[in-house]
C-alpha cells in the first residue's frame, strides 16, 4: 500500500534539467568575470508550488576528507580567529591571498590585507559556487525566495558573522546559498537548492 502512494506520489514530480556549462554564451571566460547567459527553458507540464530550483555539479569531490576537514568551526560561528588559531584548521586557505590578491569585503567596500586571516578560511568556503539565476514565464520576472534553503539548526546556530564583517569578511556566512554549500556533499555527483 505504501509503494502504490509514493508511485502516485512521484508520477507527480515534474523534474527538468538543462545543461548551461556547453553553451558558448555561458562559459567562464575569468574568474572575474560577472557575465550574463540567457537559457530558454521550456517546462512540460504545470508545476504546482512549491516550485524548487537546485543547481546540479558532477565530478566534484565535495566528500574528500582535506576539503571537508578545511574550516574552522569556532570563526564560522562568528569568533575572531588568528593565523595561528586557523592554520590547522584551515590548511592550505589560511590568509587572504590564499583565495585571491587582491581580495575585496564582501559588499566590496574594502580591499582586504592580503596577510590577514582569511575570514571565512577553508577550501570548502573558497570553492563556493558563485552562479546565480533569474528567472522569467513569458518575459515577466519571477521572485526567487532563497531565505529558507538551508538548514534551521545552520542559520541559527553554526554560522554567524563576526564584529564588522563589511571590513574584515571576503563572504557573508550567513548568506542562506554559503551556508548550503557549506553542508558538504557525500556523492561527487550532487544537487543543492538555490531557491
Amino acid at each position: 500500500a505504501l509503494g502504490s502512494v509514493l508511485l502516485a506520489m512521484s508520477q507527480n514530480i515534474v523534474e527538468v534539467e538543462k545543461r548551461y556549462d556547453n553553451i558558448s554564451d555561458c562559459k567562464l571566460q575569468d574568474d572575474d568575470d560577472e557575465e550574463e547567459c540567457s537559457i530558454d527553458i521550456t517546462i512540460p507540464a504545470d508545476m504546482k508550488k512549491p516550485v524548487f530550483l537546485y543547481y546540479k555539479l558532477d565530478n566534484f569531490y565535495q566528500n574528500h576528507r582535506r576539503y571537508v576537514k578545511s574550516r574552522d568551526y569556532e570563526q564560522l560561528a562568528g569568533n575572531k580567529r588568528t593565523e595561528s588559531d586557523v592554520s590547522s584548521n584551515c590548511d592550505p586557505i589560511v590568509i587572504n591571498k590564499d583565495i585571491s590578491n587582491p581580495l575585496r569585503s564582501y559588499d566590496n567596500s574594502t580591499e582586504l590585507d592580503p596577510d590577514d586571516v582569511a575570514n571565512p578560511c577553508g577550501l570548502v568556503a573558497k570553492s563556493i559556487f558563485t552562479d546565480s539565476y533569474k528567472a522569467t514565464l513569458d518575459g515577466t520576472p519571477l521572485d526567487l525566495d532563497d531565505s529558507d534553503i538551508a538548514w534551521e539548526s545552520d542559520q541559527n546556530d553554526k554560522f554567524k558573522n563576526g564584529k564588522n564583517p563589511e571590513e574584515n569578511q571576503w563572504a557573508d556566512v550567513e548568506d542562506p546559498h554559503f551556508i548550503v554549500w557549506m553542508r558538504t556533499a557525500g556523492l561527487p555527483n550532487f544537487r543543492k537548492l538555490w531557491a
